[in-house]
């Protein structure tokens, strides 16, 4: 049942809430999930996901290992994954701001489309910092790795990946992923 929803991408507050329950249950189960923030492009607020591994993988060797297609919408089911790299960012300090990051923090974009809308909660954290001239479009996921491998997000790494976020917006760091918007 399940496979109904791998590949689909996750976009509002109910998703956020319904595709942990249908992982839970999946057949054949998950051996490893890590926990990350995810920024759903309808969404009121983020939301600490689980994210699995791809199928056959059984421990954590790389970025690509993580089946992020859940929440994000990188590419069709099927499909040939070799290029999805240029969708993702990897941190280590936020810019403009060092030491404010706990760890490397990678952030999952969805494939831009034309008809992909900016992404809600960006947006509102963006006005809250003086107004960005830039909006994130679609869903955003954010994982955490520290010296050992993939560290869990919690609710208390929520701060300072909102941070990150604002602050790649403020500065026109994701401009592959962008839309010049006015907030006025």
């Amino acid at each position: 049942m399940a496979g109904n929803f791998e590949g689909c991408g996750a976009s509002s507050d109910a998703d956020a809430k319904f595709i942990p329950q249908e992982m839970e249950g999946r057949k054949p189960p998950y051996h490893t999930m890590v926990r990350g923030i995810f920024y759903g492009k309808a969404c009121k607020k983020p939301y600490v996901v689980p994210i699995p591994l791809r199928d056959g993988v059984r421990g954590l060797v790389t970025l690509d290992d993580l089946d992020v297609n859940y929440w994000v919408k990188q590419h069709e089911v099927e499909s040939c994954s070799c290029r999805r790299r240029h969708l993702r960012r990897s941190f280590d300090t936020v810019p403009h701001a060092p030491g404010v990051l706990d760890g490397r923090y990678t952030v999952y974009f969805e494939r831009p489309m034309d008809t992909t809308p900016l992404n809600a909660i960006v947006r509102v954290l963006g006005r809250l910092n003086g107004g960005c001239k830039k909006a994130i479009k679609g869903s955003v996921l954010v994982v955490k790795e520290g010296p050992s491998g993939f560290i869990n997000m919690t609710a208390k790494d929520v701060l300072r990946s909102n941070f990150l976020l604002v602050s790649l917006e403020a500065y026109c760091i994701t401009k592959f992923f962008t839309k010049d918007v006015s907030l006025g």
